[in-house]
């Protein structure tokens, strides 16, 4: 080891990792394909000469020539940088610990229509392309539908270049018949997610109807931390307010 050392002015360290690794040489035997004649004939000599005849094989820019030893003020140095990463990153992951994993949003509006007009308008799903204010963002949407409107397993699908709406489709997943209807979100781009949707009826009297649009999701550990950063109202609770205020407008002309 301090031939090796000394020879090519190796931290210790370096040296000692160069003996290590010819044992693996001695596994990996399709590095005898590559020009490193001395190399090859490992297995016939010791430790000490193995790392000798190793370290000669490579350009000394390889062997890192020139690296002295650390200094016990550096290493400190070191030390306490990697301490302050480590705590950081343990700080982060006990506060996504602590910190909730679902989410939702509800807004709520009243329209002055029988329960029964406004559950079979909402029950079809390619009406939200009428009052939706994500179906509208992109005049350039690909768009899709399989399956029977208004019932169980119907799927809107759609696809644009825009980022903010990316890829993705919405499938009828439950009917109760005058009362709500939920979705199933798959997003597929541009990042892969799955969220749910609903849409309570609510007969406030013969003329009127209370309709209710939620949405609920969940961020799994470690990425509910964005949750603190992300404002879900301010992002969601707009955009349905303005569909059901669309709605509204629609079913009340």
């Amino acid at each position: 080891m301090v031939d090796v050392s000394e020879k090519f002015n190796l931290h210790p360290n370096v040296a000692k990792a160069t003996v290590l690794s010819l044992k693996s040489i001695q596994v990996f035997s399709s590095w005898q394909r590559y020009k490193f004649n001395k190399v090859g004939r490992l297995q016939q000599e010791d430790v000490k000469k193995q790392s000798i005849d190793f370290c000669k094989t490579f350009p000394e820019w390889i062997m890192f020539k020139g690296l002295k030893p650390i200094n016990s003020k550096k290493m400190n140095i070191i030390k306490f940088v990697l301490i302050g990463v480590v705590s950081l990153v343990a700080l982060i992951l006990i506060i996504a610990m602590l910190t909730k994993k679902d989410y939702g949003v509800i807004r709520e509006v009243i329209i002055s229509k029988p329960k029964s007009v406004v559950f079979e308008y909402v029950k079809l799903l390619q009406n939200q392309d009428n009052f939706s204010v994500w179906a509208n963002k992109d005049p350039e949407m690909k768009k899709d539908f399989r399956g029977t409107d208004g019932t169980v397993g119907y799927v809107s699908s759609w696809e644009s270049q825009m980022k903010d709406v990316g890829k993705g489709e919405q499938e009828i997943k439950k009917i109760v018949d005058g009362e709500r209807i939920d979705y199933e979100l798959r997003f597929i781009k541009p990042f892969a997610s799955t969220s749910f949707a609903y849409i309570t009826f609510e007969g406030i009297s013969e003329t009127q109807t209370k309709v209710a649009w939620g949405f609920t999701g969940k961020m799994n550990y470690p990425m509910n931390l964005l949750l603190l950063t992300m404002d879900m109202e301010g992002m969601i609770g707009k955009d349905f307010q303005d569909g059901l205020n669309k709605l509204k407008a629609i079913l009340e002309k």
